[in-house]
């Protein structure tokens, strides 16, 4: 998937970079699933620190919380974010 990205995107996938390496947390709202699949897709991409070879997995470093999750995982996502 490639793309040209805006400078928003670029300023966000940039603020996902930093806080990867710093082991912080990003909440990231957007109305757009179109911009939540290319933030996903950047995520599956990037490489956990100190593992080499290792990326980032979905449920495990990184949650997606949408409109499009069923009732029991969107209460089971919710359930983590809170913690």
């Amino acid at each position: 998937m490639e793309a040209d990205y805006s400078g928003k995107m670029i300023l966000l996938l940039d603020i996902l970079s930093k806080s990867t390496e710093l082991c912080d947390k990003v909440l990231v709202f957007s109305r757009s699933l179109t911009t939540l699949d290319l933030v996903e897709f950047y995520l599956s991409k990037v490489q956990i620190k100190g593992k080499e070879g290792k990326h980032s997995k979905e449920g495990k470093d990184w949650y997606r919380y949408d409109s499009t999750l069923d009732f029991v995982l969107y209460t089971r996502t919710l359930q983590l974010l809170v913690r």
